[in-house]
């Protein structure tokens, strides 16, 4: 493992697809997998030894996974024991009480490649949540290839940082590339390079994301040049040092803060991820600098609910946005721009259907028609599917997907709608399972 050249995947799996059973042969109840340094009980004092030492290991993902750190620092990654290359974290939750969750120390000249992806951070103590070194080189600057895309970074408000670069070594050439895409920062500091040897010609780069404390200073350089930044909503005191202002970015309190903080307990609707946008908020649309992800923190399509074809700022787009009723009749679901609304559908284990009528206006386009897409179905033996809208306008057209489950369940059935402008619709009525 330690000169590994191809990936290895370290799957988390909540329903417990593989059928694992405890010491007694009792199968595991399907649930969240924790991997954790309270090793005696969830009452006693954890570890203080750091959760994941990788030392070397290259070529690795680990995909959901909740990580509870102990008393060390850092108290989850730990990459300074011998350089580790090509690290992926996908879909895991990363908490505890230690002032730093990763810690990371490059080799001069060599790429990091690694890659946090739709992974939400809580560092409850504060202190550097990330703390990347980047060692100094004696022939010319590098890249270390360290991104962070549709990430959230929760915690300590009061002295909180979250992705922090800094230098190391006495050679001339720097590293630089720590590159971050529509993340949420609800800490009092979110990007910042903290020393000089952070390199200014592979600059550091922040885009399409929040920073949402009201405190502190929000992207912060030991000297200009070493960040780039653009297409950001900062609402921090603070919103930049050493940082040059990007021209797309919206800094104070010109946009009101209009998302999801739990409405849904109260007003009956769907419940939703805190932090999404609602409806007409002012984060939906954004625009988005390139190089950003298609998918938003919940895996699913960008651009949504905010009636553009430009993307959210921050890692959420708005879903299940869909209305009842239009100029086609009050039983039509009608999504309004592009976007997607999900439903379940229930299935037997036997051969099915699973069916709706689907029709666009002439401002949709037909370039990117809208289509049904049957997801979510692993747990029962159902790949991902699809129907594709192939008639044109203002035409009902029946879309049907053939699935057959392995055991009784549910998949998920997703209407998309691909409007390649502001004021086109897709229509979706009739579904049925048969």
């Amino acid at each position: 493992m330690t000169s590994a050249v191809a990936e290895t995947k370290i799957l988390g799996d909540p329903a417990n697809l593989q059928g694992f059973k405890t010491s007694g042969g009792v199968l595991v109840s399907p649930g969240k997998v924790i991997w954790t340094a309270y090793l005696t009980n969830d009452k006693t004092a954890p570890s203080g030894t750091v959760l994941l030492d990788l030392n070397g290991r290259d070529f690795l993902t680990f995909q959901n996974i909740m990580m509870i750190a102990g008393t060390g620092n850092p108290g989850l990654v730990l990459g300074t024991t011998s350089h580790s290359t090509s690290i992926t974290f996908k879909d895991c939750t990363m908490t505890g009480y230690a002032q730093r969750l990763v810690n990371y120390t490059s080799i001069a000249n060599s790429a990091a490649n690694w890659t946090f992806n739709q992974c939400t951070f809580y560092s409850i103590q504060g202190g550097n949540a990330i703390l990347i070194t980047l060692t100094t080189s004696g022939s010319a600057d590098y890249d270390s290839n360290f991104q962070f895309k549709n990430c959230e970074f929760l915690g300590d408000m009061s002295a909180g940082l979250s992705i922090t670069a800094a230098g190391g070594g006495a050679s001339t050439f720097r590293g630089g590339g720590v590159d971050v895409y529509h993340c949420l920062f609800n800490t009092r500091a979110g990007v910042s390079t903290v020393s000089a040897s952070i390199s200014t010609s592979i600059p550091c780069t922040v885009y399409n994301s929040v920073f949402a404390s009201g405190q502190g200073t929000a992207i912060s350089a030991n000297a200009a040049s070493q960040i780039l930044e653009d297409f950001n909503l900062i609402y921090n005191a603070t919103a930049r040092s050493n940082v040059d202002v990007g021209a797309s970015s919206v800094a104070g309190t010109t946009y009101a803060p209009l998302v999801e903080l739990g409405q849904f307990r109260y007003t009956g609707e769907l419940p939703r991820n805190y932090f999404m946008p609602m409806v007409n908020s002012p984060w939906l649309g954004f625009n988005a600098a390139s190089g950003g992800p298609n998918v938003d923190i919940s895996n699913r399509p960008r651009p949504s609910g905010g009636n553009s074809a430009s993307y959210a700022v921050g890692p959420h787009e708005r879903h299940d946005f869909g209305t009842k009723g239009s100029s086609s009749g009050s039983s039509v679901l009608t999504l309004l721009g592009p976007g997607d609304h999900d439903f379940l559908a229930p299935l037997d284990a036997v051969a099915a259907s699973i069916s709706a009528y689907g029709m666009y206006d002439s401002g949709h386009g037909s370039g990117s028609p809208p289509y049904l897409l049957i997801t979510n179905g692993s747990e029962i033996g159902i790949a991902d599917a699809s129907a594709v809208m192939t008639g044109a306008s203002g035409l009902w057209e029946l879309l049907t997907v053939p699935v057959t489950a392995a055991s009784a369940g549910f998949v998920t059935a997703r209407f998309v709608s691909r409007a390649a402008a502001s004021g086109g619709n897709a229509y979706f009525r009739s579904a049925s399972v048969k």
